[in-house]
Formats: structure tokens, C-alpha cells, sequence
């Protein structure tokens, strides 16, 4: 498999489907994925639609978040019960909308403000678990951000001047990859909304 070495002296593994001619989309995965994380298939698809689909091996870009676990149970941290209530509730929420829902209907709820603000809450809740510890709760936030910087990179390392980049990535790490790119005046967002 090819590999692409970030600023940050990283290399990220990744593999291409279609002509490098069309328009690229760039499958973001989560929490240390790997990039068979979006089958070949789904990829296969996209590129027979007129895409140049790239995926990519998230594993190097961790979330650092053990310390933090651990900090919580040996403390009995009401916020991490809280954390927990939460994603179990999430998880069964999004599994009867997977179930239910068609891709359009998926990809709305997913590109919802409050989805992304609700995902994006979910890192804050537990920022505060081991304050004036060794804030393991604040550090498991900052690693997150930073690997959302990581995503960003690549989509600056594929967005070239006259070219389209498809982002497709989970709520939370979009929500934060819409706001680099609102901030960044060399690229252009565009809301999926006006293509569903």
C-alpha cells in the first residue's frame, strides 16, 4: 500500500480507488481505524459514480484517552458514568437510525447541527476527569482535537486550486473539520445538504 508522510513526520497508509482525474472524496474514519474500515465495496461504488475515493489507515492518530479511563475508575467518576449513560443511549439511537433511515436520511442526521454539537459534547463531558491530577480528562480532549488537525491536514494535502475534495467522516470529527475550514481562507466549504 502506498504511504504519505504528514508535516508532523507521521506516515499515513492509504489506497485509492477510480481516476485520479474526477473529483477526490476522502473516507475519514474514526478512533484509531484502519482504513478497511470502509469496505472496498462502498469505495468501488463511489469511484463508479465518477469519484477518485481515498481512504486512509487512522491507527498512528490515537486518541489518548487510558489514562483518563483509568483516573475514572479508581476514582468513581460521575462524569464518566455520565459519559458512559451517554454513549450507550447514542449508540442504540444510531443503530435504529441505520436500521430505519435511508443513506440521505443518514447522511441529514448526520450533518445536523445538533448531532455535531451533541458529538462534539460528548470529548467536553469528560475534559474535567483528573483536574489538578495530571488532567488526564483534559489531555484525552486535546489529543482528539489534535487528530481532527490530523484529518485536516490530508484534505489540505488533496484540496488543489480548481478541485473538489469530498469529506465523509463521523459527526464529531466533521463538525470540527467544518470549523478549520471556515477558518482556513485558502479552502472553500461547501454543506453536503445542496447534493442530498
Amino acid at each position: 500500500m502506498p504511504r504519505a508522510t504528514l508535516p508532523t513526520g507521521i506516515e499515513l497508509e492509504f489506497e485509492t480507488f477510480g481516476d485520479l482525474q474526477q473529483p477526490a472524496l476522502l473516507l475519514v474514519n474514526g478512533y484509531t481505524s484502519q482504513m478497511l474500515g470502509w469496505p472496498a465495496d462502498l469505495a468501488d461504488l463511489l469511484a463508479s459514480q465518477g469519484l477518485f475515493v481515498i481512504r486512509f489507515d487512522n491507527r498512528d492518530v490515537e486518541w489518548q484517552a487510558e489514562a483518563m479511563y483509568e483516573y475514572a475508575r479508581q476514582h468513581d467518576s460521575p462524569e464518566m458514568k455520565a459519559h458512559n449513560e451517554f454513549i450507550k443511549s447514542y449508540t442504540a439511537e444510531s443503530e435504529q437510525a441505520r436500521a430505519t433511515m435511508s443513506l440521505k436520511e443518514l447522511l441529514q442526521r448526520q450533518n445536523d447541527f445538533e448531532n455535531e454539537r451533541m458529538n462534539m459534547d460528548l470529548y467536553l463531558a469528560t475534559n474535567s476527569i483528573g483536574v489538578g491530577d495530571g488532567y488526564s480528562g483534559a489531555v484525552s480532549t486535546a489529543s482528539w482535537w489534535e487528530r481532527n488537525f490530523y484529518m485536516y491536514a490530508n484534505i489540505q494535502k488533496l484540496a488543489v486550486p480548481g478541485e473538489r475534495v469530498i469529506a465523509i467522516g463521523g459527526s464529531g470529527h466533521m463538525a470540527i473539520l467544518k470549523q478549520l475550514l471556515a477558518i482556513d481562507s485558502r479552502l472553500e466549504g461547501i454543506s453536503v445538504d445542496s447534493y442530498l
